[in-house]
């Protein structure tokens, strides 16, 4: 496989975890009977995200099955999103490239705006550079990190608008977050989101966490994950979400998206804990 070597980093970095999910997505047969969008994923493969990969198979059985389910649900809520609003703004976007094949993007009919680490957006915007692939108008990357106090002023300078509805999309980032900045991104205000917004992540369960980040760190020597801010069910969850002013709030368990689209899973050990949250900020009456 021809790949583009970046520059290596410690296994227990999370930064790195954009790149076992590449290996994932390009590697294992239940990614290829998915048949999943993986635009350019094949520049991005590195050695350290194959091997950080198999850590993960071996910690966390439904490591493989969760995530390719949770990546089809998520490439099909991107498309929606981007007929049903103008902007949408991607939080811990790694080195996915599927919103570059979005044709409202060509049509000037939408916004995107990808958001991580400095570092993160500088190496994915050189990989593509490199091999004359450019991101189209409208794909707008942004630096920062989720607690970067600064972090919406950046926004708007790219050209976000306050005003407009939006779909913040949110896909295996919440919980490696520090506790205040997993809380922070919730609420609605952190990005001034107009009403008509919507704000769609997957997370884990406090307990989910607190196990994850035992095993983690029995392999790796120090845990890997944040604190959950969260409850320990589906509806403490949802009813998280309600305080916060949301409206219209879904919560989906990774089991039952995975029986929905025919991914075997094995059983996980800790049920219903593994969620993808939908929430929307009610439009005023």
């Amino acid at each position: 496989m021809s790949t583009d070597q970046q520059s290596p980093q410690p296994a227990n970095d999370p930064r790195i975890t954009a790149d076992a999910l590449v290996d994932l997505r390009l590697n294992h047969p239940l990614a290829k009977q998915q048949r999943l969008l993986c635009p350019h994923d094949q520049l991005f493969w590195t050695e350290a995200g194959r091997d950080l990969a198999q850590m993960a198979l071996a910690v966390d059985p439904v490591y493989a099955s969760f995530n390719i389910a949770r990546y089809r649900w998520f490439t099909e809520r991107l498309l929606r999103a981007a007929d049903d609003v103008p902007q949408i703004i991607i939080l811990g976007a790694g080195f996915d490239t599927r919103a570059m094949t979005l044709p409202q993007l060509a049509q000037r009919k939408l916004q995107v705006f990808e958001i991580d680490f400095p570092d993160k957006i500088a190496a994915k915007l050189e990989i593509l550079a490199r091999h004359d692939i450019r991101p189209p108008l409208g794909l707008n990357h942004i630096g920062a990190d989720l607690g970067d106090a600064l972090l919406r002023t950046k926004l708007t300078t790219a050209g976000y608008r306050r005003d407009l509805p939006t779909v913040v999309l949110m896909e295996g980032v919440h919980f490696f977050l520090p506790e205040a900045t997993a809380g922070a991104v919730m609420d609605p205000r952190m990005l001034a989101l107009a009403p008509g917004s919507s704000l769609v992540f997957d997370l884990w369960t406090s307990p989910r966490q607190v196990a994850m980040n035992a095993k983690v760190e029995a392999k790796l020597g120090r845990p890997l994950f944040g604190r959950s801010p969260l409850g320990d069910s589906m509806a403490a969850v949802a009813l998280q979400a309600q305080d916060l002013g949301y409206g219209d709030i879904q919560v989906l368990s990774l089991e039952r998206l995975c029986a929905a689209y025919g991914i075997a899973a094995d059983r996980d050990a800790l049920p219903e804990s593994w969620l993808i949250l939908e929430a929307k900020v009610p439009v005023a009456k």
